[in-house]
């Protein structure tokens, strides 16, 4: 893989607002403040210290302190606890008001900072093991299913024992057939240009359809799919949404983001999501339309090119659709509307567990994403420069057709995220002919997204097939017979069905 290690240089940022600012800055007395974070608290001893903070202040200290009013609510903790615990001591009032509340404080900041520097690590720092997965040497396509991981089964061997209730392992095995014989190849090309965005080398398969299965226009239509979060073209999820492609008579180019797969690094070396991903779309988009390559029968119209993405290849897929007006329709499945989204959901889940989202938001979601923002943008890195609810407005008046699922028990992406997509494309129905009919409810193994299409291979594939052949004015009839034949049993050689009998001869 040509993907980068872990990223270097991303550190937690203080949210602005309440206890935003250093002590020194708002002008408090060094000896208190040296005293206070050494843990030795501020004595009476320092109190004249207070001379040097301000009159103004001095009083407003006092009136708070006479009052048993919180010190916190107008300053930043340690110079609240500078000013006005020696005063009330001298008052005989005590510190626990004021102790407690730079207690609570230092616990708060404490916690957030925690949660603010996982919320980093998790959304922006690329991890080499998962984005660089399954593209050693020697994998090809050719030989790639039966060495990536599929759920229950893992790699390798499969059977009904390790894949049932989900999927028959059958379906396995003619992936893996079909693979063999036709394996396709690696391409590159350039990302889309852009103003602010690094333009960078990308790599990805071309996977192109069986000629002569059913009657066609030729060049085949092309359909290029775009991978999700932490993945690449190499994951089971877009190996066989490949599959299923051709199958119905459509070539694929299965792209990988910058950083990902075989694709070159880019200089930030962090995941970008709304600033250069929809740009590597559309550079896989323009490749898959011109065919600088020669290898897919010629340049083709623009309505000949879909895009299809899975999670927050969905979302990039949705940018990219706003973007580029001359993108005819559009596939997504389990899209979130923004990077926020994926993170507040699991940290409300994960940190905040019984607390009220309101309160959940306030003082521990919001500021820990703004440490995530400002972190990307210290690498040059805008995460919502392109979100749908900004590019999809931007579209032209042309009813491109546009097909939206989402499984309702998805628990990384909540099924709200759906509805939210689908008020917001309701606003627009001159610009998109939304297609939502179905929202898949069961899980596979216990996980919900993204794994429609393979634990209800038939009926995707039949809506896969009626839509896209729609999209490229191909005959729909042709749609029975080709998930018929895709979801009847492999025909064996004789050699495997004798060694299947041996294998249930008893001992």
């Amino acid at each position: 893989s040509s993907v980068s290690g872990q990223t270097s240089g991303l550190v937690f940022y203080p949210p602005t607002g309440a206890f935003a600012r250093p002590p020194r800055e708002m002008g408090a007395s060094t000896a208190v403040v040296d005293d206070v974070e050494r843990g030795r608290g501020a004595s009476p001893s320092v109190a004249p210290a207070h001379s040097r903070i301000g009159s103004f202040e001095v009083q407003e200290a006092d009136e708070a302190c006479s009052s048993g009013r919180s010190c916190s609510s107008w300053m930043t903790p340690l110079k609240s606890f500078a000013l006005c615990c020696p005063k009330a001591s001298a008052r005989g009032v005590g510190c626990t008001c004021c102790a407690l509340t730079f207690c609570s404080a230092t616990i708060y900041l404490a916690i957030l900072a925690g949660v603010s520097n996982i919320a980093i690590n998790r959304m922006l720092v690329l991890k080499s093991a998962d984005a660089g997965a399954f593209c050693g040497p020697g994998l090809t396509m050719a030989n790639l299913a039966e060495n990536i991981n599929w759920p229950g089964c893992g790699r390798g061997q499969w059977d009904d024992s390790c894949s049932q209730p989900c999927y028959p392992a059958d379906l396995l095995r003619k992936l893996r057939d079909f693979n063999a014989k036709h394996p396709g190849r690696l391409v590159r090309y350039p990302s889309r240009t852009a103003d602010g965005v690094e333009s960078v080398q990308l790599a990805g398969w071309y996977l192109p359809a069986v000629a002569g299965r059913f009657p066609r226009r030729h060049p085949a239509p092309r359909v290029v799919v775009q991978h999700g979060f932490t993945e690449n073209s190499n994951y089971h999820r877009y190996v066989l949404v490949a599959y299923m492609l051709r199958l119905i008579g459509v070539d694929v180019v299965l792209n990988n983001f910058r950083d990902h797969g075989y694709s070159s690094n880019s200089s930030a070396g962090i995941y970008q999501w709304g600033h250069a991903y929809p740009y590597d779309l559309l550079g896989a988009w323009d490749y898959a339309r011109r065919d600088p390559d020669g290898i897919m029968g010629g340049e083709v119209e623009s309505d000949r090119v879909g895009l299809l993405g899975f999670s927050k290849g969905g979302f990039t897929t949705l940018n990219a659709l706003g973007l580029e007006g001359l993108v005819p329709a559009a596939w997504v499945d389990s899209s979130p509307t923004s990077p926020e989204v994926v993170f507040g959901h699991t940290a409300r889940q994960v940190f905040a567990k019984g607390v009220a989202p309101a309160v959940a938001d306030t003082f521990l979601v919001n500021p820990a994403w703004r440490s995530v923002e400002i972190a990307a943008q210290s690498k040059g890195v805008d995460l919502t420069a392109n979100v749908p609810w900004k590019t999809l407005p931007s579209g032209p008046d042309t009813r491109r057709p546009l097909q939206v699922i989402h499984n309702r028990l998805d628990a990384l992406v909540p099924f709200t995220e759906h509805e939210k997509l689908l008020s917001l494309l309701s606003e627009y129905p001159e610009k998109y002919d939304v297609r939502s009919d179905w929202a898949p409810n069961g899980t596979c193994f216990g996980n919900a997204h993204n794994l429609d299409h393979l634990r209800e291979f038939g009926p995707y594939l039949e809506r896969l097939c009626r839509f896209w052949r729609s999209v490229f004015t191909m005959d729909q009839s042709a749609c029975a017979q080709i998930v018929k034949e895709a979801s009847a049993p492999r025909k064996r050689s004789w050699s495997s069905n004798l060694l299947a009998r041996f294998r249930r001869a008893p001992a």
